[in-house]
C-alpha cells in the first residue's frame, strides 16, 4: 500500500514539474522548492547590491579569520602588535584616499 501511494505522488510530482517546465527541451525534475530558490537567489544576484554586499562579506571574513589564525598562532603581545600594526596601515591608507579623492570632490562653480 504505501509503494503505490509513494509511486502515485512521485509520478504526480513529474507532472507537475513537466508542466511547470514547459517550453524546455529537457524535462524538469527539480522540487518546486529547489526551482523557486533557484528563482529567488538569480533575482538576488542581478540587484545592484548584491555583489557589493558580498564583496564586503567576503574581505570581512577574510580579515576576522586573520586575526584569528594570528590570535591563535601568537601571544597576546604578539598579537596586540599586529593589530597595532594592522590600524596603522589602516589609517595611513585611509589618509592617502583622502588626500587624493578629496580635490575631486570639490564643486567649481565657475
Amino acid at each position: 500500500m504505501r509503494n503505490s501511494n509513494s509511486t502515485k505522488d512521485r509520478d504526480s510530482i513529474t507532472d507537475s514539474n513537466t508542466a511547470l517546465c514547459e517550453g524546455l527541451e529537457v524535462t524538469c525534475r527539480w522540487p518546486n522548492w529547489m526551482r523557486v530558490g533557484i528563482i529567488l537567489f538569480s533575482r538576488l544576484a542581478t540587484g545592484k547590491g548584491f555583489i557589493a554586499l558580498t564583496d564586503q562579506a567576503v574581505a570581512s571574513a577574510t580579515n576576522f579569520l586573520t586575526g584569528v589564525i594570528i590570535g591563535r598562532a601568537c601571544t597576546k603581545e604578539q598579537f596586540g602588535l599586529y593589530m597595532l600594526g594592522f590600524s596603522i596601515v589602516l589609517f595611513v591608507m585611509s589618509l592617502q584616499t583622502s588626500l587624493i579623492s578629496t580635490p575631486y570632490m570639490v564643486i567649481v562653480l565657475a
